[in-house]
């Protein structure tokens, strides 16, 4: 089957209206996608890994993201 035919998704706009939003992310490879999403308020809970929460604090602070 297709995967649009197996995906589920609702429009960023309707995300941006939820009271909460929970990401659950893990994984070096999707810092940059995770910082992102929480820049642009799209996430109100983040549960992630030691990399990627280290990665999204030290951003947040000015400091060296890498």
């Amino acid at each position: 089957r297709d995967l649009d035919e197996r995906t589920l998704s609702i429009s960023l706009d309707a995300v941006r209206n939820c009271p909460t939003v929970i990401g659950v992310v893990t994984g070096d490879k999707k810092k940059a996608a995770t910082l992102a999403a929480v820049k642009a308020g799209l996430v109100t809970t983040l549960i992630t890994d030691s990399c990627i929460a280290e990665y999204v604090v030290a951003s947040s602070q000015g400091g060296d993201a890498e």
